[in-house]
């Protein structure tokens, strides 16, 4: 490892010491709160996870993949940030030169890299599955990815090169690219998906209010992350070798870990409210004209130079029909313009639907699946990819 040849060991001690305890607040405080962040998240790692066992026990194997080697990754950061704490404040007590060297910093990098990295597949696949495997997705995030895995190494191998924080400026190329690249690749995938999911609006009330509640969970996922990394880039550039650097170093790549598992676990409550039972279960389609009108149910104006073929149509105006709702784990929400009474001494016969029929709706998907899967697939994708 580099070290100052220039001066003793006890000069370094010293040295340290008299600039860390003009700033002793700015300096210790934070890494000593980025311990405590980093248990704290991990906690909630572990609490969601359970819960992803026990809501989901028949997930998709990719899904499977990336979440546990991101939660066995949080794991060993914990580990390794302990460690660190350790040697820093227990074993390297009264040595304030510790304080500053970069033994563990330096590989902090690589961890939070491989992380993040493996969370950005995770959202990158859902982007280019929900916009019909369309190849301009990963084309457009890709560059940004590998900058920032290209950063991380090349930090790291800055890193090395140095002996303590006093020289921590040196990796700014590496550092921004590093981040920089990051927070492109989260504001990327966030804009894609958002936009499939606008798009995704088809006027009926209860589906529009649910694809609503996917752009909620998407933005308030990616939120916390972004605001992070935007934190760590500008503490990094007003002073690269203080504390604060490291406060949000320490657990930076659980943000995206705890985002990920809340995506995860998202499905299960947007499932219950798809098919949940209640004493009328009805979906209102609201169209643009539909808007305009003071009255939802306006009588339909009626000439006698109109036949009964205008008649059908308005019927179609008013009551286009719901498509089915079909799931990756194979759930099927039934059709949300059912009528559907209390469940409550109930049976099969008391399930009517609306008696006003149109000529196309023999050509409409059931709940057995159907014709138009392309307009299925993008909102089922949505829910399992928010």
């Amino acid at each position: 490892m580099p070290h100052r040849v220039e001066f003793t060991p006890q000069q370094l001690n010293d040295l340290t010491r008299g600039g860390i305890e003009k700033h002793i607040g700015l300096y210790l405080g934070p890494i000593v709160l980025g311990f405590a962040f980093d248990s704290m998240l991990l906690g909630c790692i572990i609490q969601q996870l359970i819960w992803n066992v026990i809501w989901t026990p028949s997930d998709r194997l990719f899904n499977k993949i990336i979440l546990y080697s991101v939660v066995l990754l949080s794991v060993a950061t914990t580990i390794f940030n302990d460690c660190f704490f350790f040697h820093a404040f227990a074993s390297g007590f009264g040595n304030w030169y510790r304080l500053i060297q970069l033994d563990y910093i330096r590989w902090h990098p690589i961890l939070d890299c491989v992380t993040v990295t493996l969370v950005h597949i995770f959202y990158l696949e859902r982007g280019y599955q929900l916009h019909g495997r369309s190849k301009w997705v990963p084309i457009i995030v890709l560059p940004f990815l590998l900058a920032d895995i290209g950063g991380a190494i090349g930090g790291t191998v800055m890193l090395f090169k140095i002996p303590d924080t006093y020289d921590l400026i040196t990796i700014k190329p590496f550092f921004y690219t590093w981040i920089g690249g990051t927070l492109v690749v989260d504001l990327l995938i966030t804009s894609i998906i958002f936009h499939k999911l606008i798009k995704s609006r088809t006027g009926w009330s209860d589906t529009d209010l649910m694809i609503n509640k996917l752009i909620t969970i998407s933005v308030e996922t990616q939120l916390p992350s972004l605001v992070v990394a935007i934190a760590f880039m500008v503490s990094y550039g007003l002073k690269a070798n203080a504390g604060l650097n490291v406060f949000f170093e320490l657990f930076h790549p659980k943000v995206h870990v705890v985002g990920l598992l809340t995506v995860l676990n998202s499905r299960n409550k947007l499932r219950n409210q798809l098919n949940g039972t209640s004493n009328v279960k009805e979906n209102n389609y609201i169209g643009k004209e539909d808007k305009d009108r003071s009255s939802k149910f306006k009588p339909k104006s009626k000439s006698k130079s109109k036949s009964g073929d205008q008649d059908i149509e308005n019927d179609i105006n008013y009551n286009p029909t719901q498509l089915t709702i079909i799931f990756e784990d194979e759930l099927i929400v039934p059709h949300l313009g059912t009528r559907i009474e209390s469940s409550s001494g109930s049976s099969s016969d008391d399930i009517t639907t609306d008696p006003r029929k149109s000529q196309d709706e023999t050509d409409t998907p059931s709940v057995d699946g159907g014709s138009d899967v392309k307009d299925q697939g993008d909102f089922s994708a949505g829910v399992q990819r928010v």
